[in-house]
C-alpha cells in the first residue's frame, strides 16, 4: 500500500505519515505527497527519465536536483497506528554534518533527502 500525504520540503520534513518514524512525506511533481523512508541523494537518478507507472519525481528535497524514486520504496511505510504516534517526535539517528571531518572515524558526510548526515 502506497500512502499519500501532504508533501513536505527540505526545510519542513517531520515524521507523521507512517507508523515507521523513519518515513516522511516527499513533495512530487504531480502535487501528491509520497510517504517514504530516508534515502541517499546519490542512490537515485534525476527525473529526466522517470517512468510514471513505477516511480515518482520528488522535488524540494535537500538534494541538488529532483530525484526519481521507485513507488516500491514507500512500501516500508505503513499507515500511522494512532493519532498519538502520528505526532510523536522523531529521534535523530544520524549526526548532521557539512563535510567528512565532522564525522567520526569510518563515517562519511553524505547528502540525504533530509540534509547532510554522517553514515
Amino acid at each position: 500500500m502506497i500512502l499519500e500525504c501532504t508533501g513536505q520540503t527540505c526545510s519542513t520534513y517531520s515524521p507523521g505519515c507512517s507508523s515507521n518514524q523513519d518515513c516522511t512525506c516527499d513533495t512530487t511533481t504531480d502535487g501528491i505527497g509520497f510517504c517514504d523512508p530516508d534515502w541517499l541523494c546519490g542512490d537515485y537518478p534525476d527525473c529526466s527519465d522517470c517512468p510514471s507507472s513505477t516511480s515518482v519525481c520528488v522535488i524540494d528535497s535537500c538534494c541538488d536536483v529532483p530525484k526519481c524514486i521507485p513507488l516500491t520504496h514507500g512500501l516500508s511505510c505503513p499507515p500511522p497506528d494512532h493519532v498519538a504516534e502520528f505526532f510523536a517526535p522523531k529521534t535523530p539517528k544520524k549526526l548532521a554534518c557539512s563535510e567528512d571531518n565532522d564525522c567520526i572515524e569510518g563515517k562519511t558526510c553524505q547528502l540525504h533527502k533530509h540534509g547532510r548526515f554522517c553514515v
